[in-house]
């Protein structure tokens, strides 16, 4: 079964899913998306089963998250830059 991910991938663009001695390399398509074929049924339910894997073929119904806009147009929250970690607190 092809599935796709919607977890943010390495700094390499992909993503690995294993399962014992058994590993799903997720890599981007065409289209962007994070997508490997998963040979078996079982190991296919189990990251469905996560909420962060979708059939492929239902890929036009992935879940788009919701942002938060004040009335000024910017998001409510502070982004945090993709791949970077956050700043460490000062200590006092």
């Amino acid at each position: 079964m092809k599935l796709i991910s919607t977890l943010e991938p390495t700094l390499e663009g992909t993503l690995l899913a294993e399962f014992g001695a058994v590993g799903y390399l997720f890599e981007s398509d065409t289209e962007g998306l994070l997508v490997a074929e998963v040979s078996d049924d079982e190991h296919a339910l189990h990251l469905l089963d996560t909420g962060h894997f979708y059939a492929y073929d239902d890929k036009d119904s992935l879940p788009v998250p919701e942002l938060d806009l004040s009335e000024s147009g910017a998001i409510a929250a502070p982004l945090i830059e993709s791949r970077q970690p956050p700043k460490p607190r000062k200590r006092s």
